[in-house]
């Protein structure tokens, strides 16, 4: 299967997407859900307002929360009815806000900054204890 947005694009085995800025193509990222989570590209933060162009293929909601999760400065929300729903879009110049809630995802609430883990209230980088 193959996703493209903006100027990314992916193959993937299973479910695929990509996520792309409307005005700067270039900041986009590209993800897989088979058989395992990939991601590739540089779009690592984006609010609710950017106007984005959004494409999936067979891709997991659940997956597809927690890719919003990671490039937004939110925490997503899914109903567990939707738990085992796959999606498939193809959305363009909309804002992310109101692909969220298109989609069916909610905004939990604001991530905040830990300060033992800087990178973790943003979505980004692995927690390790010391």
């Amino acid at each position: 299967m193959e996703c493209q947005a903006g100027n990314c694009s992916i193959h993937c085995p299973g479910g695929c997407g990509c996520i792309s800025e409307s005005e700067n193509p270039d900041r986009c990222n590209c993800f897989c859900s088979d058989p395992i989570f990939r991601w590739n590209g540089d779009l690592d933060t984006v609010e609710l307002e950017t106007v984005v162009n959004l494409y999936t293929k067979d891709f997991p909601l659940k997956e597809l929360a927690l890719v919003f999760e990671r490039i937004t400065p939110y925490h997503i929300s899914i109903p567990a009815k939707r738990l085992d729903t796959y999606v498939t879009v193809r959305i363009s110049n909309t804002a992310l806000g109101e692909i969220l809630e298109e989609i069916g995802l909610h905004i939990f609430e604001e991530k905040e900054e830990d300060p033992d883990c800087p990178d973790c209230g943003c979505g980004k980088g692995d927690y390790k204890p010391t």
